[in-house]
């Protein structure tokens, strides 16, 4: 083969690799500092990020080299820098979420629960802007936390949990036939079926 190289120098190219490890070594182009073209140099690929010189995208997540490494800071050698189980690509391209955080908002609940699982915004604390946080929504108070009224009761639930004492997944708390709203329109107790206690139910004495 010839090669067509200057015998004087031994980085034809100047890309800090060797021409004798361009072709033995690497299989990348002595006379091409950036044999696959993506903006970082064949030295820079091997010696530096340890990516593949012979690839645009080392880890095949959708997202060239170039952009992991100087534009997004990302681990060009893994499709999922954070390891949450959502890809680079998808962080940086489709959701509200942080690639190099698993929880980007810090709500207790990893990026990936909250898109596949909840189906919640990943860059939101709290969904649904009802004053409770998702994962509390979740794990505590068994609510939706992509709809701020779960039981369409006309009280939010933060004011049912937080300011009442309700059950923000009931619309009738105590069962007595009157919902939670109407028991505070009318001044009875959301938690007894018998507010004044004379045998008659809150129900009966209203309607």
């Amino acid at each position: 083969f010839i090669y067509y190289l200057d015998p004087h120098n031994p980085d034809s190219d100047g890309d800090d690799v060797l021409d004798g490890d361009e072709l033995q070594v690497y299989g990348t182009d002595p006379h091409n500092s950036d044999s696959d073209g993506d903006g970082l140099k064949d030295g820079d690929e091997v010696q530096e990020h340890q990516t593949d010189p012979l690839l645009v995208d080392s880890d095949g997540d959708g997202l060239e080299d170039l952009d992991e490494v100087v534009v997004y800071a990302s681990n060009p050698n893994s499709v999922d820098t954070d390891g949450d189980g959502v890809s680079d690509y998808e962080e940086v391209n489709l959701h509200p979420s942080d690639w190099s955080e698993e929880d980007s908002d810090g709500d207790g609940l990893s990026d990936y629960e909250e898109i596949f699982e909840y189906r919640t915004n990943p860059g939101s604390q709290d969904t649904d802007g009802d004053g409770l946080t998702d994962d509390q929504e979740i794990l505590f108070y068994d609510t939706e936390p992509d709809n701020d009224d779960t039981d369409g009761d006309g009280l939010s639930d933060s004011e049912e949990v937080l300011l009442h004492g309700s059950e923000a997944d009931n619309v009738d708390t105590d069962g007595d036939g009157v919902s939670d709203y109407d028991e505070l329109h009318h001044g009875t107790a959301q938690h007894n079926s018998d507010t004044d206690g004379d045998g008659l139910s809150d129900y009966d004495e209203i309607y």
